[in-house]
């Protein structure tokens, strides 16, 4: 009789001929590598990334079934406290309001990742509104302000697509 450990699947279905493929990004390597034993005794195959200028390459190539990603460090000294409803880059703390704290976290979350206008407008608004394109442009012109501060923009724009939040080069 043979015994084979049980497969874990995490995000729809991880073919039968590899284990499920975890990424995992921290800017801390004492953090990034605590999981890595542990994913691995379970059968998964794990690789760790410092930030997501790291881990999009690395994913590209790897294609892993689930990330395990520290937000805060999408883009490097932007850091986003979820709890504590503040934003500092470069230790520099930035006054948001709440839609552009919203907005700008629901980015920080899906880094690396086109986010339409439709998708960010309803994670902003409870409203239905025909300003709604209008309103997305408005504040990510408003965090655009706040953030680059004379630097490479964060948030680019996909023409015809969305917004998508970069890691500062």
């Amino acid at each position: 009789m043979t015994t084979t450990a049980p497969r874990r699947h995490l995000v729809g279905d991880v073919p039968a001929d590899r284990p499920a493929r975890v990424l995992v990004v921290d800017d801390e390597p004492a953090i990034r590598e605590m999981p890595e034993p542990a994913l691995g005794c379970d059968g998964f195959e794990v690789r760790t990334a410092a930030d997501v200028g790291e881990a999009v390459p690395m994913a590209r190539e790897f294609r892993p079934d689930a990330v395990l990603l520290d937000v805060i460090t999408v883009v490097g000294d932007l850091v986003i406290d979820e709890g504590g409803h503040r934003v500092t880059l470069g230790g520099r703390e930035i006054r948001l309001s709440a839609t552009e704290f919203a907005l700008l976290h629901h980015l920080g979350r899906n880094a690396g990742r086109v986010v339409s206008q439709e998708e960010l407008f309803d994670r902003v608004s409870r409203r239905d509104s025909a300003g709604r394109s209008s309103m997305v442009e408005v504040t990510i012109c408003a965090l655009r302000q706040e953030l680059d501060d004379g630097g490479a923009p964060m948030i680019r724009t996909v023409r015809g697509t969305g917004y998508v939040l970069e890691p500062a080069a």
